[in-house]
């Protein structure tokens, strides 16, 4: 029997997870390279105020569970679609930390 929806795995890999994102149109990988500003892969930059989380994946290693990998799906106002990966807890990069306080979440359906 299938669970409708299926419950999320949060012991999926982290290709899995980047797979689910690039078939939801999120196939950038965004590149903090301040606390205000991140660049997407053809090297446009973009500052907080143009960009919006959509959805936010937390993954757990099942061997080592010390190991805590977060994927935000973000969009800027240009609408690119991408994903940003980091560490979470204390493991977490303070410059990524500082950027997403900044930046605004957003259902992507509203």
């Amino acid at each position: 029997m299938e669970l409708q929806p299926p419950r999320f795995d949060p012991y999926s890999t982290l290709q899995q997870s980047v797979d689910e994102f690039a078939d939801m149109g999120y196939e950038d990988r965004f590149e903090v390279i301040s606390n205000t500003s991140l660049r997407d892969s053809k090297g446009n930059e973009f500052k907080a105020e143009n960009l919006a989380i959509n959805k936010i994946k937390r993954i757990l290693n099942k061997e080592n569970e010390s190991q805590k990998i977060v994927i935000y799906a973000m969009v800027t106002t240009t609408g690119e679609k991408g994903i940003l990966i980091d560490n979470y807890g204390e493991k977490g990069t303070k410059e990524i930390n500082e950027l997403l306080l900044k930046v605004e979440s957003k259902d992507p359906l509203s």
